[in-house]
């Protein structure tokens, strides 16, 4: 065994641990952006999974009445509604600095991903998860269902 290599790394191993500047907690602090991103990606992953559970299980309801049909755009609507907001209030408490801006990410990405889900799910006609609306009401609702993100990112926050 090499000597100088050994009292090389006991020496290494007996200095003192690096101190951390003050007022820092961590040295594994994340800038705002990337903070800002990844919240709001899981603000997306929160509202289109909730949204998911919603639907399916609105769907076991309403297979039991008399005319499913009749309450499918209600509900749905509702279900999205609720999902928008469970997913603004979920990026508020992952990003913690900036909870308008995590909505905002959020609120973005989750209208994207409806207006994907529009365009690749269609039935014959054209038309699916549109029901069957026009162009304006659409732009309208995912207007809506951006504003709610935002609404629940802002009731999310954290207050001191």
């Amino acid at each position: 065994m090499n000597t100088a290599n050994h009292s090389a790394r006991r020496n290494v191993r007996s200095l003192p641990p690096a101190r951390l500047p003050e007022g820092s907690t961590s040295g594994t602090s994340r800038g705002l952006v990337p903070t800002v991103l990844l919240a709001g990606l899981v603000g997306t992953a929160v509202c289109l999974g909730c949204g998911l559970v919603i639907c399916l299980i609105a769907a076991g309801v309403l297979c039991a009445g008399s005319d499913p049909a009749a309450h499918v755009g209600p509900v749905g609507l509702g279900a999205a509604a609720v999902s928008c907001l469970a997913g603004g209030i979920a990026s508020a408490r992952w990003g913690r600095r900036a909870p308008l801006l995590c909505g905002l990410v959020c609120a973005g990405l989750t209208v994207i991903c409806l207006a994907a889900g529009a365009l690749c799910f269609t039935d014959g006609g054209g038309q699916a998860l549109t029901l069957k609306l026009g162009g304006n009401v659409r732009a309208g609702l995912y207007a809506a269902a951006g504003l709610l993100c935002v609404v629940g990112a802002l009731l999310g926050r954290r207050r001191k």
